[in-house]
C-alpha cells in the first residue's frame, strides 16, 4: 500500500540522525502532518510522549521559550490564548491577584509576567536580584 511505504520512508529518514539534522523545517512540518494523519492516535501519543521524555530532548520550558521567542505576534497571541483558556477562572484570578500585589511598577502584571516567563523558559527575575 502506498501510504504504508510513505510512512516507512518518513520514519526511516528521521531514524538516521544525519538525515534528520539536514531536513528543512518546511519538510519536517509536512512529514509530521502526513504521519499524524496516518498514524493511530494512540501510537502518535506514545511517540510524542517518548520524545518529550528522551534525554536527547531539551526541557519542555526551554522548547516552549524558543518556540515563543521565534513566533510572530499572531502566533504568540494564539499560544497565550490557549494557555489562558486552559487555566480556568480560579487559577487566572489567583495569578492576577498575585500580580496586583506584586506589580512593583510593571503595569500590574508582575505575577503574570513571572509565570509566563517561567513557563516559556525566559524566567523573570525580581528587581534587584542578579
Amino acid at each position: 500500500m502506498a501510504l504504508d511505504s510513505d510512512f516507512s520512508r518518513i520514519l526511516d529518514q528521521y531514524s538516521d540522525p544525519a538525515s534528520a539534522q539536514s531536513a528543512q523545517p518546511q519538510q519536517v512540518e509536512q512529514d509530521f502532518d502526513q504521519v499524524a494523519q496516518q498514524a493511530e492516535p494512540e501510537m502518535l501519543q506514545q511517540g510524542l510522549s517518548q520524545a518529550f521524555r528522551s534525554d536527547q530532548t531539551p526541557p519542555f520550558g526551554n522548547m516552549m521559550g524558543q518556540m515563543f521567542g521565534q513566533a510572530d505576534p499572531n502566533q504568540r497571541a494564539g499560544m497565550l490564548n490557549q494557555l489562558i483558556g486552559s487555566l480556568g477562572p480560579a487559577v487566572i484570578g489567583s495569578i492576577l491577584g498575585g500580580a496586583r500585589g506584586n506589580a512593583g511598577g510593571t503595569g500590574g502584571l508582575g505575577g503574570l509576567g513571572g509565570l509566563l516567563g517561567g513557563l516559556f523558559g525566559g524566567g523573570a527575575s525580581p528587581a534587584g536580584s542578579g
